[in-house]
């Protein structure tokens, strides 16, 4: 899990009280605008250090439930919401996101709630409520969260199955082993798709 180890020189103890810097509409169109140059809005003299996996730019904020929005500027304040604004170079991508997470949501798969936005300079981005947190309880809780390849403990090199990474079976084995209640992870002996992901881990 990125961000679940802080390193820090001798004799400094980590934050326990929660930072943050608020976005006001200028701020956030200056922000997103900067995300290219500034992954994940990284700034040394403000202390903001945040972690995502993945390629596409993106930054991750609090946002309370009156809809404002903030930047944390320390490791004792956990964000709520991710920011994926669109690339210059793919248009159309947030929409393409909202559609298939829409469509993922009517087949009834898991899908973080999401909704699309836009900045005051006129760039879309998507708010995708963060998975890895239980926002019910104050102060907000981080959830520890792997994927398969992490879980195996396989490197980085080996993540998808073709590189060598994980199959479906052995990804059925670890659930089974591990969870409390396996069941809620693993496809019914009834449920047409369950057959389809066993003739893929046999094959």
């Amino acid at each position: 899990m990125a961000g679940a180890i802080t390193l820090l020189p001798e004799g400094v103890e980590p934050p326990t009280e929660p930072a943050s810097r608020a976005l006001d509409d200028a701020a956030l169109s200056q922000l997103l605008g900067e995300l290219p140059q500034r992954p994940l809005a990284a700034d040394a003299k403000e202390g903001i250090r945040l972690s995502l996996a993945g390629a596409q730019p993106k930054v991750p904020v609090i946002i309370d439930d009156d809809g404002r929005m903030a930047l944390p500027t320390n490791s004792a304040a956990p964000t709520t919401h991710i920011l994926k604004p669109q690339p210059a170079r793919f248009p159309g991508l947030v929409d393409n996101e909202a559609f298939c997470r829409a469509l993922a949501r009517a087949c009834e798969l898991s899908v973080a709630p999401v909704r699309k936005s836009s900045a005051a300079s006129g760039v879309p981005f998507l708010v995708v409520e963060r998975y890895d947190r239980d926002l019910t309880t104050d102060p907000i809780r981080r959830l520890h969260q792997e994927d398969f390849c992490q879980a195996l403990g396989l490197p980085a090199e080996r993540k998808y199955r073709q590189e060598g990474g994980p199959t479906v079976a052995q990804s059925a084995e670890l659930l089974r082993s591990c969870t409390p209640v396996p069941a809620r992870g693993l496809p019914r002996a009834d449920d047409p798709a369950g057959h389809e992901h066993r003739r893929r881990a046999r094959a």
